[in-house]
C-alpha cells in the first residue's frame, strides 16, 4: 500500500518526530508491532498512555459530565524536551541513534 512520505523530510531531509506515523499507524493497525516500533518508536511508546487517557477522560464526561483529567503541570514541558530530543537523536548517523530513524 502507497502511504504519503513526510513533506518536512521531503524538503528538508531530516526526520521530524512525526516522520513514520502514518506507517506505525497502519502497522499497528494491522497488529505487526515490531514493524510499527521500526517506523516510529516514541509513537509506539506514548500511544497506549495517551489512549488510556482519551478513554478515561471520555467515560468520565460520558457517565459523570466531569471535565478530563488534567495531567500534572510539568507534563507539556517534559513532553516537549523529549519530543526534542527524539528530534535531535534520530537524525544523527551513529548506531544505536540510526535505529530511530523509520525503517522496515
Amino acid at each position: 500500500m502507497w502511504l504519503p512520505p513526510c513533506p518536512f523530510h521531503v524538503l528538508t531531509g531530516l526526520l521530524c518526530p512525526g516522520c513514520g506515523s502514518t506507517r506505525t499507524l497502519y502497522a499497528i493497525g494491522r497488529g505487526e508491532w515490531s514493524r510499527a516500533l521500526g517506523q516510529n518508536p516514541l509513537l509506539v511508546v506514548v500511544l497506549p498512555p495517551l489512549l488510556l487517557w482519551a478513554l478515561h477522560s471520555l467515560w468520565r464526561a460520558c457517565r459523570w459530565n466531569q471535565p478530563p483529567v488534567q495531567l500534572p503541570r510539568p507534563t507539556s514541558s517534559v513532553a516537549l524536551v523529549v519530543v526534542l530530543l527524539y528530534f535531535l537523536l534520530r537524525n544523527l548517523p551513529w548506531w544505536p541513534f540510526a535505529l530511530l530513524a523509520p525503517h522496515g
